[in-house]
């Protein structure tokens, strides 16, 4: 179904192997119709995509009093498309209880102004921007989640063999990536950006973290997560730039062996008040021998009274770090460089309001110049980050 330009004041439910795509040169847009005031009760989705090899292309979807784009059904594919203004999540992928969905394909999307619930209730659920529960085997790629009142990506419940690669999450109110009961998953090469701008939820003005490993304990009986890989990644202006969540109610998280923290860049802003934030598993289950190695954590422009790095745990294997300052001892290792990365412009101002996408971000900010200890340093005998030298 090829779909001109024009406004479709309607909601979409696509049950049969259907490619509803954009005329080409076209701006079809979907109207959800919530007048962005009103209390709604459901997480459908504007357009509903429920049947196996249905394929959205190029549309855009707006005002949704649920989510904006929902998929219930295995190898559906979702590209090109524009979300704006959503009462729940921007999309959601969730197989029903027992079941799993299997390769999909999410890719080149652009969402915004997700989870508006939060602001209309003042207070509200926190619903994942880009949520995939009960989802296996499926790539999620080249997004860009904008200025979402919950998580950005969230990996969650039973989700494994994703592939989350180079999406950009930007001033996620609740964390920029989430993993949540989930295994085997791959994250690499995505930014995460906090520009520190005031979020817009009555006085919750506390920085977003970046990635956070955390599993709950009302998520039910999922297995734990483990074996998941979190490489090459940029992570700037984050109240805390890596997380392991725990304690003796809500979280009992695991980091096992099998786990694999390598080859990000973590650069702290004004309201970044921790690097690395590794807390103990109170329930029995200590952490394991995960590995944590050629990562740059620069922590220059940090909260007062914020730390670069705690870890609880003497297990989890550190190595060829790059850190700003010194560490606590249990987070040092062999090959670790210390002092300044010499990156380009590490505290280059960026803008945000919660509702745009631009926010000033230049990726080349965060490489090494020519002379910076980290180049040559890392495990391989590459650099240490994720990113080269500057270009």
């Amino acid at each position: 179904i090829v779909v001109y330009t024009g406004v479709y004041r309607e909601s979409v439910k696509l049950n049969k192997a259907i490619t509803l795509r954009a005329a080409a040169g076209h701006a079809p847009v979907v109207d959800g119709g919530w007048n962005g005031q009103a209390v709604e009760d459901t997480f459908g989705g504007t357009i509903g995509c429920g049947a196996e090899g249905v394929v959205v292309d190029g549309l855009t979807v707006i005002n949704c009093p649920g989510r904006g784009i929902g998929v219930s059904a295995s190898h559906v594919t979702v590209r090109n498309c524009r979300v704006d203004n959503t009462y729940k999540g921007g999309l959601g992928a969730n197989a029903p209880m027992g079941t799993y969905l299997d390769g999909l394909l999410i890719e080149n999307n652009v969402l915004t102004r997700l989870g508006q619930e939060r602001v209309v209730t003042r207070g509200g659920r926190v619903n994942g921007s880009f949520l995939f529960a009960q989802v296996r085997d499926s790539v999620i790629r080249g997004n860009v989640i904008a200025n979402g009142l919950g998580e950005g990506i969230n990996i969650d419940r039973g989700s494994s063999g994703l592939e989350v690669v180079e999406n950009v999450v930007i001033n996620s109110a609740h964390v920029g990536i989430y993993i949540n009961r989930a295994t085997n998953n791959t994250v690499r090469g995505n930014w995460v950006i906090y520009t520190g701008d005031t979020k817009p939820l009555g006085d919750r003005h506390d920085a977003p973290s970046g990635i956070i490993i955390g599993d709950e304990n009302g998520s039910g009986n999922w297995p734990p997560s483990a074996g998941n890989v979190i490489i090459g990644n940029v992570i700037v202006g984050s109240g805390k730039m890596f997380q392991v969540r725990n304690n003796a109610h809500n979280y009992n998280t695991q980091l096992e062996e099998n786990t694999l923290i390598a080859g990000n860049t973590f650069v702290a802003g004004p309201k970044t008040t921790r690097g690395l934030d590794i807390l103990a598993n109170v329930q029995g289950r200590p952490h394991g021998a995960a590995v944590i190695r050629d990562n740059l954590i620069h922590f220059e422009w940090a909260a007062v009274n914020g730390d670069i790095g705690t870890c609880s745990s003497a297990a989890i294997v550190f190595h060829h770090n790059a850190w700003s300052e010194q560490p606590p001892l249990r987070m040092r290792g062999p090959g670790d460089v210390y002092g300044d990365p010499l990156l380009v412009n590490p505290a280059a101002e960026l803008r945000g309001n919660w509702i745009d996408v631009e926010t000033g971000f230049n990726i080349d900010n965060y490489r090494p110049r020519d002379g910076s200890p980290v180049l040559g340093a890392g495990s391989g005998g590459g650099w240490i980050g994720a990113l080269g030298a500057e270009v």
